[in-house]
């Protein structure tokens, strides 16, 4: 019950970080893309999820690393 509420939060959340780069776009489109990958991710179940948290693992310690 709790992620009916987190998930939609974050999208909006992170629709409006990018917006931030790009004023010209609307927020509506970020958040159509955040929702289009996060439904790819779950349509390739358990294997798929995992795969995508690696990727997005290596992405945050090279960021991290990179900012030090």
């Amino acid at each position: 019950m709790q992620w009916l509420t987190i998930l939609p939060l974050e999208i909006i959340a992170a629709s409006l970080t990018i917006g931030y780069w790009d004023n010209q776009l609307t927020r509506a489109i970020f958040v159509t893309i955040f929702l289009a990958v996060i439904i790819v991710i779950n349509m390739f179940g358990v294997e798929g999820y995992g795969e995508a948290e690696f990727i997005f693992s290596i992405i945050k310690i090279i960021a991290v690393i990179s900012f030090m």
